[in-house]
C-alpha cells in the first residue's frame, strides 16, 4: 500500500492533487485531516441544543465538558475535563489559543452560520475557526499525536482492504508527518505559486511551514497538467523513486 501524507497552504491544491493521485491508482482511500476534526466539531455542535455565548466563560466551559467523551470516542484518547477549562487567565495569557473559539461563537450568535448548518465540504469555511481551533488546541492540551495517532491507526485497518493508494490531504505539523513516514508512507508538499498563503497567523499554517516534505510539487498548470503530474509522480511512488521536485507546467 502506497501512502502519501500531502500538505501545502490553503488554496494551493492539497484536495485537488490527491484526487488526481486518486484517479490514477487501481484502488484507493482518501482521508482528509479536516474531516476527522470535522467529525469532533460536529460531535461537539450536536452535545447541544446551542452554542454559548462568546462571553459567557461558564457556559463555554460546560460546552467543552463533553469533548472528554468525544475524544475517548473518536480519538481513542483519554482527557481530563479539567484540561479543558478555559480561565480568564488563560484568556489574558494565550489569546491566539481561543481567538477562532470565539470567532466561530460569534458566528454562531449573529446568524453567520445559518441554524441547522451541518459540517461538510460546502461549509467547511463557514466553519473554519472551529475547526482550526480544534485543530491547534487539542494538540496543545492532550499532545501532537491526537489526530495522526487515529488516523494512522485507520490507515493501519485500511491494510486488510488491500489499497494501492492511501492519501491524506492536509498534514499540518512536522510531528505528523513523522508519524506518515514511520506508517510508511511519503509527505509531499503542493505549492501554487500564484496563491499567497493565508492566514499565517493561525498556529496551524505557523507549524506546516516547518514541514520538510520529501517532494514539492508546483501546482503552476493547468488540471490536465496536474492530472499528468500525478501520473508520474504515482508512477514514480510505484517504483520507489519520487523525485524531490516536480512542476506540472514542465510535463
Amino acid at each position: 500500500m502506497i501512502i502519501v501524507g500531502i500538505t501545502g497552504g490553503i488554496g494551493h491544491g492539497k484536495t485537488t492533487f490527491a484526487n488526481a493521485l486518486a484517479s490514477h491508482a487501481q484502488t484507493y482511500r482518501h482521508y482528509e485531516t479536516w474531516g476527522l476534526v470535522a467529525e469532533v466539531a460536529a460531535a461537539l455542535r450536536n452535545s447541544a441544543a446551542r452554542t454559548p455565548s462568546p462571553a459567557d466563560l461558564q457556559a463555554i466551559n460546560h460546552w467543552l465538558g463533553s469533548l472528554t467523551g468525544i475524544i475517548a470516542t473518536h480519538l481513542h484518547t483519554i482527557v481530563g475535563s479539567e484540561s479543558l477549562r478555559i480561565t480568564q487567565g488563560l484568556l489574558a495569557k494565550h489569546p491566539d489559543h481561543y481567538q477562532k473559539l470565539l470567532l466561530y461563537l460569534e458566528r454562531e450568535q449573529d446568524g453567520t452560520i445559518p441554524p441547522g448548518t451541518e459540517i461538510n465540504s460546502d461549509t467547511k469555511e463557514l466553519f473554519r475557526p472551529l475547526l482550526q481551533w480544534l485543530g491547534g488546541y487539542l494538540v496543545i492540551i492532550c499532545g501532537n499525536g491526537i489526530w495522526y495517532d487515529e488516523l494512522i491507526r485507520r490507515i493501519t485497518h485500511e491494510r486488510s482492504h488491500h489499497y494501492e493508494l492511501v492519501t491524506i490531504s492536509g498534514v499540518r505539523y512536522p510531528a505528523d508527518a513523522e508519524r506518515v513516514r514511520n506508517a510508511g508512507g511519503s509527505i509531499i508538499e503542493i505549492s501554487r505559486p500564484e496563491v499567497g498563503d493565508q492566514d499565517v497567523q493561525d498556529l496551524t499554517e505557523r507549524q506546516r511551514s516547518l514541514i520538510d516534505a520529501d517532494s514539492n510539487i508546483a501546482n503552476n498548470g493547468t488540471l490536465s497538467d496536474l492530472q499528468d503530474c500525478a501520473a508520474t509522480v504515482l508512477q514514480d511512488l510505484r517504483l520507489k523513486q519520487l523525485s524531490n521536485h516536480y512542476s506540472s507546467r514542465m510535463l
